[in-house]
């Protein structure tokens, strides 16, 4: 009987450490985050989907990596720590795939953020990313989960739309963007947007040449419309990648 009282006791100590280990991170308001949306236009991309970390261990680092992410290969979708955003696109093979870490201090909440650009296609998308605390990584580690589904047509949606005598290369571009064929026009205004309609680089030239030179080394990696206007009309609007050097 004392045997079994003492074996009792270590059932009961070992099982209360294991669930106290369990919530050494604790997620809310749940590991998975859902999107499902209509397509509005081609810059359109999902609300963003914030999932909250309670760090209940006394280590002030957190590590994360993307476990899978699968989409349509003209989506992009991202996952952003506290500090940064990391862009994924399956098509071209981008996205940081390697261990990651910010800091939480001890008995803190932190927030991280899922979302997706459809780029005017309608599919459905996934993504898991792995987090877990630095120095607990087997008891704390959990699964975070977005799913992203885009249905109907776009209204307004960007279509590539180009002059036969324009073109614009490399693709993907990595530090230089050569604009060829703007010699035909006057007062050519170029911009470049990100994802989320910001404009990136912008160009007034007033007599470009045949062929004009654009430095994109200030760009993030990741997916931009370039947009080119010329005595007033809509020359080129096409969608370009931005690869890290």
């Amino acid at each position: 009987m004392k045997h079994f009282a003492t074996l009792l006791l270590i059932v009961v100590v070992f099982s209360g450490f294991n669930r106290a280990q369990s919530q050494a991170l604790q997620i809310t308001p749940g590991d998975t985050a859902i999107y499902n949306g209509m397509l509005t236009d081609s810059n359109g991309s999902a609300p963003v989907q914030n999932i909250y970390l309670v760090n209940n261990t006394s280590d002030s680092e957190i590590y994360w990596q993307v476990l899978t992410y699968t989409e349509d290969s003209s989506w992009q979708m991202s996952f952003c720590d506290p500090n940064n955003c990391y862009y994924y696109s399956v098509g071209n093979g981008t996205g940081n795939i390697g261990i990651n870490h910010f800091l939480a201090f001890p008995n803190s909440t932190s927030k991280v953020d899922f979302s997706a650009t459809p780029y005017c296609m309608a599919d459905s998308g996934k993504m898991a990313v792995r987090i877990w605390v630095a120095h607990d990584s087997v008891a704390s580690a959990k699964t975070l989960y977005f799913f992203a589904a885009f249905n109907g047509v776009c209204v307004s949606g960007i279509q590539n739309i180009a002059r036969s005598n324009l073109r614009i290369y490399p693709s993907p571009v990595i530090s230089n963007m050569a604009v060829e064929g703007l010699n035909a026009y006057n007062n050519v205004k170029l911009t470049v947007y990100d994802v989320l309609g910001n404009a990136a680089i912008q160009k007034n030239i007033t007599q470009p040449g045949a062929l004009i030179n654009v430095n994109t080394d200030a760009l993030h990696a990741g997916i931009y419309i370039v947009s080119i206007e010329g005595d007033g009309t809509k020359l080129l609007t096409k969608r370009i990648e931005k690869l890290e050097q």
